[in-house]
């Protein structure tokens, strides 16, 4: 029964180290969820577990309860760390991402040290003092989060070139490329954007090119999708996570 008790409290222990090192080393972007984990729980879970390892229980239920108070405890650090620095589930609130993510889909979003990467599903983190030229009280996106989050999709990264040619003479649309591909949604839809979204991109643009730190993001969804057409690059630095899983139906994110 003492190995048993030392065991879980080592065990506890450890999880708590982890916990502190992934705060002070800032792990994680998901500031939301870091902050619901409950430094004064933490510390009256290894108090009381501490204080239940020199108790010797002859009761068969309290020897139980102590068990399950370990189990729980164990449990509930596990999580910390799980959801506080490595996974969270989301509810998507848009249409944007249609038809690789609906309305009410419940999502997976990995975010321990997330590297961007091309044709990722990210997670972005958005405030009217990064990215002004977001229109205000837009119908298009709502917050996944307890801030401003838009979901996309990578098809740019840092040194990819951006151009951009006239849908038809006589206008001023214009359909996007990238690396002098032209860019398409999954249901092979092209990506239009008028004049002033144009001169937005190019003035962030160096000689055409995508700067370091930088990613050129789109929905899936060309017509109901705010992205980088109207709010420009937006910055590796406000890039959370991507999309792994979507839950229910049990489908991996591409």
């Amino acid at each position: 029964m003492l190995k048993k008790k030392i065991t879980q409290c080592i065990i506890i222990l450890i999880l708590t180290i982890f916990i502190f090192l992934g705060m002070s080393f800032k792990v994680s972007k998901m500031t939301p969820y870091v902050n619901l984990i409950n430094i004064n729980i933490i510390i009256l879970i290894i108090s009381s577990n501490i204080f239940l390892l020199f108790i010797n229980f002859n009761n068969r239920i309290l020897k139980g309860l102590a068990d399950l108070i370990s189990f729980s405890a164990i449990s509930y650090l596990s999580l910390c760390i799980i959801f506080g620095f490595i996974v969270i589930p989301s509810n998507v609130s848009q249409s944007s991402m249609y038809p690789t993510l609906e309305n009410n889909d419940q999502v997976l979003v990995y975010h321990l040290n997330y590297i961007p990467k091309i044709n990722d599903v990210v997670v972005i983190k958005v405030s009217d003092q990064n990215y002004p030229n977001i229109p205000k009280n837009n119908d298009l996106e709502t917050s996944n989060f307890l801030d401003s989050f838009y979901v996309k999709r990578i098809y740019g990264i840092p040194g990819d070139e951006v151009s951009f040619t006239k849908s038809d003479e006589s206008s001023n649309i214009f359909k996007l490329f990238i690396n002098g591909v032209e860019v398409l949604s999954p249901l092979s839809s092209p990506y239009f954007i008028n004049l002033s979204q144009k001169e937005l991109l190019e003035s962030q643009l160096i000689n055409n090119l995508i700067p370091m730190e930088k990613y050129f993001v789109l929905g899936d969804n060309p017509e109901l999708s705010l992205d980088s057409r109207s709010f420009g690059l937006v910055s590796k630095s406000d890039i959370i996570g991507t999309v792994v899983f979507k839950l229910w139906n049990f489908e991996v994110i591409k």
